[in-house]
């Protein structure tokens, strides 16, 4: 069975109350839920949290809510430490899709097609992302961004893991695939700038969601 949790603690220091702040008309965390819901191939969608009033909105929209240990409510909580404790009390479940609420534009066949790779290749995890071509000042001579052989940057927007990964505490495996998207979809909010740009793509595109 394939699972969908989405990761959503209550305490934000760059934005407060950031995943249920209103985003076009609800609430920024209702985005993912509805993706998640959406989806063919997820069996199960859950909240994970410590927050009543994160509950109390994820609730309204239709999603389970799993109620984390407070330690795993912390500023040094891990995604992983949440995952490896919500799958060993639920351990029915084979494959997790782990959803970033800050995260929020999707379009409407996203998760299916990362649940597609992940199984056609039996991949150990899967996440999306996208080539970046950055060195630090003073590191490069100048050299030219095109010159770059870059590096893969995870965007926070889509994980997908094997439950055997969750349990022994492992963010990737030794078999990933690295899922290049469209590059609006990329976007992550820490702040309120982060929120004012994923506010104008989603109005730019709101069509292919």
């Amino acid at each position: 069975m394939t699972v969908a949790i989405i990761p959503a603690r209550g305490g934000s220091k760059g934005l407060p109350g950031k995943n249920i702040k209103d985003l076009m008309g609800k609430p920024l965390i209702a985005w993912s839920i509805e993706s998640a819901l959406n989806s063919k191939l997820v069996d199960e969608v859950y909240v994970s949290t410590e927050d009543k009033y994160i509950k109390e909105c994820a609730l309204s929209y239709g999603a389970n809510v799993d109620i984390r240990p407070i330690k795993l409510a912390s500023d040094n909580a891990t995604t992983i430490s949440v995952i490896q404790d919500f799958i060993l009390r639920y351990p029915k479940f084979d494959t997790i899709v782990i959803l970033q609420p800050t995260s929020p534009i999707r379009n409407t066949s996203l998760i299916d097609d990362c649940l597609k790779k992940f199984n056609s290749q039996k991949f150990s995890n899967l996440a999306t992302g996208y080539y970046c071509k950055m060195k630090e000042f003073g590191t490069h001579k100048n050299t030219r961004r095109q010159d770059y052989k870059g590096f893969f940057y995870d965007d926070g927007n889509i994980y997908v893991l094997s439950s055997e990964l969750a349990k022994n505490k492992i963010w990737c495996g030794e078999h990933p695939f690295k899922y290049v998207i469209d590059r609006y979809m990329n976007y992550e909010i820490d702040d309120e700038i982060d929120f004012a740009i994923v506010e104008t793509l989603l109005k730019k595109y709101k069509h292919e969601l």
